[in-house]
């Protein structure tokens, strides 16, 4: 292979990875992300402002949906920035640990309270809103450099 050759060959194997690192990073990516935790932010307050003792409720595991949306997204993405399947491996069951604490102490002692949920519901969107963040912050740096 003579100098040009390899020159060209390097030169494609450029765009490919600007291509794919570009795909991994679509900004539609960070909004769906920012959305799923704006999601969870209104259900669970929603939930636990209308939440009362009495019986059980199927709103607790329907809440759960922006965070199974969240791992089976990341699962089917082939490419996604470097490290963001062991990020989401390892919010998205803090995300889910901080849901289940929060829904579960609240509906059994604060039901209806605004002071329990108005923060709760935030503990519970933040594991979202780090992911679109740092997916934000890999995007724009990657944006940056030449």
């Amino acid at each position: 292979m003579d100098k040009l050759a390899a020159q060209e060959a390097l030169d494609a194997a450029d765009s490919l990875n600007a291509r794919m690192r570009d795909g991994a990073t679509k900004q539609w990516h960070v909004a769906a992300i920012f959305g799923l935790g704006l999601v969870m932010l209104v259900m669970t307050m929603t939930y636990g402002l209308m939440a009362t003792q009495s019986g059980p409720s199927p709103a607790f595991v329907i809440l759960l949906v922006p965070l199974l949306f969240l791992i089976i997204f990341t699962a089917m993405q082939s490419v996604v920035p470097r490290g963001n399947r062991i990020l989401y491996s390892i919010i998205t069951p803090l995300g889910g640990a901080a849901y289940s604490v929060v829904v579960v102490v609240g509906r059994v002692v604060f039901p209806g309270e605004l002071w329990w949920w108005l923060p709760g519901a935030f503990l519970c969107a933040l594991p979202f809103f780090l992911v679109g963040y740092l997916n934000l912050k890999v995007r724009n740096s990657r944006k940056s450099k030449p």
